[in-house]
């Protein structure tokens, strides 16, 4: 009996947790579905599909640009592979996505990664909850990857509640600590947008001259140098892998987010799975994770985001018992294994 078929859409393949995320689901369930993946040629994650589903398995779609000759092109590529269901990630996929399952009649499942609203004004506020309701018209079924994600969407009208279904985020979980050094050491796993606020943890880091900082997922350059001038305890770590990442996480004792917003921060998870403190911006996708298990502050407020650090590390007894208890919530609930199973259950239910 033939695999069911199943294209994912990716508007990028860099370093992020769209694409990250995308790499889980066919890490995970290549064996199960016969997948194929049209995203950008870019590293890294280009290369880490083609690994797993071969050249013949791949299409190139722009970064984040949307194409009307694409669109042609890859309603041909589905009909051509007798491709089943369409599984777009994020907003420049969902364009794609739904519009390629429309014209393709085949089934069309989207999951959003974050409902972002804050950056546009009245005008585009309005365009895009009108576009992306009527593309929800045109999905099967739309995911969102937290509880907080999920009630905003329905906050926002732009899916029926019977057909949007919650899969939390997962990542591979570490094995378990049993002792914890506290050092002064803070590392922030971002890229140079304006959604994840950079900006914020340079404010933070000339508060705080006796901590360290570690930023990972920027690239050195000289706008960075202008922006580090004067500032001795931030270090720019570039692009790293995922093990050299596991490596910054265990020489630091706390994860810093700086986001405006969020779906359900990979980045967090991981954190979380390495087992340190959390000290996060409180805003969706962040308040799912670290509001009773780690520390948050006001998004966009140096002062209180210092005051979060130090607070963090004033007291070892609570420092391990909020790390701890995050952990067994992981386990539980944010398992790579468990996201996957639940993905491949709902593109069951709308194959039947």
């Amino acid at each position: 009996m033939s695999k069911p078929r199943v294209m994912m859409i990716s508007a990028r393949a860099d370093h992020g947790g769209g694409p990250r995320h995308v790499y889980q689901l066919i890490k995970n369930l290549h064996e199960e579905f016969e997948i194929y993946t049209a995203c950008p040629y870019e590293e890294p994650y280009w290369n880490l599909f083609e690994k797993i589903l071969g050249e013949s398995r791949m299409e190139i779609i722009p970064h984040r640009r949307f194409r009307f000759n694409k669109l042609s092109d890859l309603v041909k590529y589905v009909k051509s592979k007798n491709i089943h269901l369409i599984h777009s990630h994020g907003k420049g996929a969902g364009l794609y996505g739904r519009l390629l399952a429309r014209r393709s009649a085949v089934k069309s499942i989207h999951t959003f990664h974050g409902v972002h609203l804050d950056n546009y004004n009245s005008w585009q506020k309005w365009l895009y909850l009108k576009l992306e309701r009527w593309l929800c018209t045109q999905s099967d079924a739309c995911i969102a990857v937290s509880n907080s994600e999920s009630e905003k969407i329905l906050r926002l009208n732009l899916v029926s509640q019977k057909k949007l279904f919650t899969v939390l985020n997962g990542v591979f979980v570490a094995p378990k600590k049993h002792t914890f050094s506290l050092h002064k050491r803070v590392v922030c796993i971002l890229r140079d947008d304006p959604a994840k606020n950079p900006e914020l943890v340079l404010r933070i880091a000339k508060l705080l001259p006796d901590y360290e900082f570690r930023l990972i997922g920027i690239e050195p350059s000289e706008k960075w140098n202008l922006k580090l001038k004067g500032l001795k305890n931030i270090r720019i770590m570039g692009l790293l892998p995922s093990n050299k990442i596991v490596d910054q996480l265990n020489w630091a004792s706390i994860c810093l987010s700086s986001s405006l917003w969020e779906g359900l921060p990979l980045t967090l998870l991981e954190a979380i799975s390495q087992q340190i403190a959390i000290v996060a911006t409180d805003v969706t996708g962040n308040r799912d994770l670290v509001v009773k298990d780690g520390w948050m502050f006001e998004s966009n407020n140096a002062k209180a985001g210092a005051q979060a650090i130090m607070d963090c590390l004033s007291n070892s007894q609570i420092y391990e018992s909020k790390v701890q208890s995050a952990y067994n919530k992981l386990v539980h609930h944010y398992d790579e294994k468990l996201m996957c199973k639940s993905t491949a259950e709902i593109y069951y239910k709308l194959l039947k």
